[in-house]
């Protein structure tokens, strides 16, 4: 997951910030949103329940934006979601929702593995797709538990304008050696339908990507298109 949109919290920071609210590692201290009267995060401080649980500190509206680190109990390492206006990246929120506003590309990948005993044989499929979002959501639940790093964004809206690009690469080994080594593409100009991207998929004779189309499905995720069912 891209995360050069964002401004992390240093550690030199956090202890900063943590003395001003007055935060203590045993309270569970974790990084909270200043948001202003439009909704948009203007800012993030360290602090806890005690201290910034009634929804405002300093005279601003706080929101508490990530959990702590499950390890230490507190803000240590956990980064946080800030928008960058000069670079057209916005961080909002509303109802405990964050959304992060950037064009950006996600990235996912899934890897196979199929062996063959008798021939030993190991073959390798590894799917890829590359999506370009505009924007991303997440809650404060979503992070409780987790490291920053372990913090997943859901695609909340795409750019139609762009591409999406999907990438199939089978590596056959014996006794592991690799002794084939094949890779597909297939480029989207639109969201389809998984049987839409089947047929794309065909018109390039792309047969890796039709081959591992629910992995690929499964990949794109929320970017598929759905169809609605007709109305009587």
């Amino acid at each position: 997951m891209r995360r050069d949109f964002m401004t992390v919290v240093t550690v030199s920071s956090l202890i900063v910030a943590s003395t001003m609210a007055n935060a203590t590692a045993s309270d569970g201290a974790g990084v909270w949103a200043v948001v202003d009267s439009s909704g948009t995060v203007t800012n993030v401080i360290v602090c806890t329940q005690s201290v910034c649980g009634s929804g405002t500190f300093g005279g601003e509206r706080v929101v508490p934006q990530i959990a702590p680190n499950p390890i230490t109990n507190d803000a240590t390492g956990q980064g946080s979601f800030i928008g960058n206006e000069s670079a057209g990246i916005r961080v909002t929120e509303s109802n405990g929702i964050f959304t992060v506003h950037e064009s950006a590309r996600i990235n996912g990948s899934e890897t196979a593995v199929t062996v063959d005993n008798l021939t030993k044989t190991t073959t390798t499929t590894i799917s890829e797709v590359s999506i370009p979002v505009t924007s991303r959501t997440f809650s404060y639940n979503d992070t409780i538990g987790k490291t920053y790093s372990e913090i997943e964004l859901k695609n909340e809206s795409f750019d139609e304008n762009e591409p999406t690009y999907i990438f199939v690469t089978k590596k056959t080994a014996i006794e592991d050696e690799i002794t084939r080594i094949k890779s597909e593409n297939l480029t989207l100009m639109k969201r389809m339908t998984e049987s839409e991207i089947t047929e794309a998929a065909k018109a390039e004779n792309a047969l890796l990507v039709i081959e591992n189309i629910v992995a690929v499905v499964r990949l794109l995720n929320s970017w598929m298109k759905i169809l609605l069912p007709e109305l009587k």
